[in-house]
């Protein structure tokens, strides 16, 4: 059509493109998981209320966007002393 380039996939595009997408899903959960780590070392035991609003904070600057209840259960994990690993989903 003119534009000066053209796009050519091989057989293995689709293999390329989930490793890289997981490749960043797995750092994702890695920063998650340090994000919890760190409000565990600097909050655990304290009360969830006083966990929440802190590991809601460092897991956005995470990259995370967790939905309530799972901040709560993980607030919670952190509140009783637990740590909290986030893993990765495979993409297929």
């Amino acid at each position: 059509m003119g534009n000066g380039f053209e796009i050519k996939f091989n057989g293995d595009w689709e293999r390329g493109l989930n490793r890289m997408v997981q490749a960043h899903v797995d750092k994702l959960a890695k920063e998650g998981t340090r994000a919890a780590d760190r409000v565990l070392a600097s909050h655990g035991g304290q009360p969830v209320e006083v966990v929440k609003p802190i590991l809601r904070r460092e897991l956005k600057r995470a990259g995370f966007d967790v939905t309530d209840p799972e901040l709560t259960e993980y607030a919670k994990q952190i509140s009783d002393g637990g740590r909290v690993v986030i893993q990765a989903d495979r993409v297929k």
